[in-house]
């Protein structure tokens, strides 16, 4: 996949990753030529990198039809509306879906979370693989 960079300040959203127990920071889509779809992630905020999940398409589970990018960062709990951040995308994990009830959705999403960190762990262990032979 080829790396893609969201560059955009972070807005209000409907809270509804809150409510389901995953909050997510919302951004802009502005003609961005990128296929819907749940990604592995990489969030820069203040100059410090964080792994994330970015959701980019209409959650159709909520009957919404506007195309989004929203992102959760993990192991995160910051108020950081209104910051510049720069997201980017590093590995499809799946295509958008409709879920029957918001149950099978938040069972996707800490499927999709497993997915993130061991799409990490395996990253920072070829780092380490990497550092050994210096």
């Amino acid at each position: 996949m080829k790396k893609i960079t969201i560059r955009e300040k972070v807005t209000v959203g409907e809270s509804r990753g809150s409510k389901l127990g995953f909050p997510t920071l919302n951004l802009e889509i502005k003609d961005l030529d990128i296929d819907d779809g749940v990604y592995v992630s990489e969030i820069e905020l203040k100059s410090k990198s964080h792994r994330s999940v970015t959701f980019i398409g209409s959650p159709e589970t909520f009957g919404d039809k506007k195309r989004r990018i929203e992102t959760h960062i993990l192991n995160f709990n910051e108020d950081i509306y209104g910051e510049k951040v720069r997201v980017k995308l590093l590995e499809k994990i799946r295509e958008n879906k409709k879920f029957d009830s918001e149950g099978k959705l938040i069972n996707q999403i800490k499927k999709d979370i497993k997915v993130t960190n061991v799409f990490w762990d395996n990253r920072n262990k070829n780092a380490d693989k990497k550092d050994c032979r210096k």
